[in-house]
Order: C-alpha cells, then structure tokens, then sequence
C-alpha cells in the first residue's frame, strides 16, 4: 500500500455492496485484513465504523469488489495516518 493512491473518504458514495451466492475469493484473507481495521476502529479511529460494519456484512462470502472496497478503506488510513 506504500504506493497506493491516497483517498479522503473511507467508503466511495457510489459504492453498492451486494449479498454474493458463493465466495469468489478466499475468506479468510479477507476477515483478516478486516479484523486490522477493526481493532484500528476500537481502538482510537472512530471514523472507521460505518465503513467496517458495512464491510463485515460480507466477510463470509467475499467478492472482489468487496475486496476493492476494503483497499478503498486502507487507502484512506494511508492519507490520514496523521490523525
């Protein structure tokens, strides 16, 4: 993420996350990188929680577009890492 585009919001507003049959990638990679935002979000970055209860709706079946909103959050810690 050291070369990643920074961004100023941590969910895109045009961002639809939709239920998926089957998971298209592997889970566990995906609940891992979303457990780290959420120890970040209980523990001092309370702008995290909308992005992080949204995301966790799909941490049983993820898409890589659930994967790509999860970066969009990194992203945004990367920007604001200074807060």
């Amino acid at each position: 993420m050291d070369s990643a585009r920074s961004v100023a919001m941590p969910m895109d507003l045009n961002t639809k996350l939709i239920k998926a049959e089957n998971a298209e990638m592997d889970a566990k990679t995906y609940q891992s990188a979303l457990g780290a935002l959420m120890y970040a979000m209980l523990a001092m970055r309370p702008d995290l929680v909308y992005s992080v209860g949204a995301l966790s709706k799909h941490s049983a079946r993820p898409t890589p577009e659930h994967w790509t909103a999860l970066m969009h959050v990194y992203r945004y810690l990367r920007k604001t890492s200074n807060k």
